[in-house]
């Protein structure tokens, strides 16, 4: 055990000290093994010879120093939510009754008042671009949920697979559709997006479907009993879920690389990876078959995939979002948020799902005042 350290008290430090400028930079030594060095290697690490040898290794490379032999003054902080000066900054408008209001506010406040959407045969479809044409009747989401479908299979049929999905429940998709195009011919519509359809991140729960975080194994340990609350506000609003997206397994990579369901393609090009590890549902929007979807970012996982296809991405703040909803073990390091084909569908779908889940474990911050979203304004 090395002499301990004791770190100043954060409130005693300043940024203009020569402490805080540069940094104490070591030489770290970590050879490259191959061949019958790495074999002999792992024989090592799996006997129990390699105890005394990791503490020699660790503290050659001074992780014991740091993690061990370092005193903080300060608390951990186990959760990134810091009070706030001003309480005038939140409101507490929160709860599934509301999502319709926060949708419709949200849609008015993004310039794309239904009367005013124009669609071009020659783009994809935004979710004002939908409402509007399912207010007029010149389609029904029954029509556009089958043709989804129609190209979620063709998709599938192709080479390379495209592997967008998990788990897609047509059924359940038509069964969605139909009562959407009967609250529309009813003129009885939960909200400006009912009938938009949407996906979610196979690492949240969203019935009927199982969470499997893109592994063979998850369901086993985690039983899906009731949606996400994010997944519960748009379902609110009426809109059509289509089905888990894929995702790389466990969400440790920003590649979007999957042994069980297959590698999820660009849609741009097949040939190139779509990102990760919210790899499907940033596919499935650039490929045009939803406005937005729902992903989960910790290190890049909802920005880096909608970079590679070319779609809008925004980790939320944290605490704006649930950190529930899924299997057990999601870090503080994680927000769950939407992925869009343009800001005016990320600000839709985010308007619905931020501070969904009053009283899941993460949630601290409220939503901004509506007064100030409808305020807002986009170029």
């Amino acid at each position: 055990m090395g002499q301990l350290k004791r770190l100043q008290p954060a409130a005693e430090a300043s940024v203009l000290s020569e402490d805080l400028q540069t940094y104490d930079l070591k030489t770290v030594r970590s050879p490259r093994l191959v061949g019958w060095l790495l074999r002999a290697f792992v024989w090592l690490v799996d006997s129990w010879l390699f105890s005394p040898v990791r503490a020699i290794l660790e503290r050659a490379n001074g992780l014991p120093q740091i993690l061990g032999e370092t005193e903080v003054p300060e608390r951990p902080l186990f959760s990134p939510v810091h009070a706030l000066s001003d309480t005038n900054l939140v409101s507490r408008d929160i709860g599934l009754e509301n999502s319709a209001t926060k949708a419709g506010i949200a849609f008015n406040t993004a310039g794309v008042a239904r009367q005013h959407a124009k669609h071009d045969s020659q783009l994809r479809w935004s979710a004002a671009q939908l409402s509007s044409a399912y207010a007029s009747g010149a389609v029904t989401p029954t029509q556009v949920a089958e043709n989804i479908l129609q190209h979620v299979a063709q998709s599938q049929q192709s080479e390379p697979a495209m592997n967008n999905f998990i788990a897609i429940d047509t059924q359940a998709v038509r069964t969605q559709a139909a009562q959407s195009t009967i609250r529309y011919q009813e003129r009885k519509v939960l909200s400006a997006l009912d009938g938009v359809p949407y996906a979610v991140k196979d690492m949240c729960d969203a019935l009927p479907y199982q969470t499997t975080c893109g592994t063979t194994y998850m369901p086993t340990l985690h039983k899906a009993e009731q949606d996400h609350p994010m997944v519960a506000a748009m379902k609110a609003c009426g809109a059509i879920l289509l089905g888990k997206t894929n995702m790389h397994e466990l969400g440790v990579s920003p590649l979007g690389l999957n042994m069980h369901y297959g590698i999820t393609r660009n849609p741009h090009n097949p040939g190139c990876f779509a990102g990760g590890s919210s790899s499907g549902s940033a596919a499935v929007v650039a490929a045009g078959l939803c406005p937005f979807a729902i992903g989960n970012d910790g290190g890049g996982s909802i920005r880096v995939p909608a970079a590679c296809c070319g779609v809008v991405g925004l980790k939320p703040t944290w605490g704006r979002d649930c950190v529930g909803g899924g299997p057990k073990g999601v870090t503080s390091l994680v927000s769950t948020g939407p992925i869009a084909a343009t800001v005016a569908d990320a600000l839709l779908m985010y308007a619905v799902i931020a501070n969904a889940g009053l009283g899941c474990f993460g949630t601290g911050l409220m939503t901004p005042r509506q007064r100030w979203l409808t305020a807002a304004s986009l170029p």
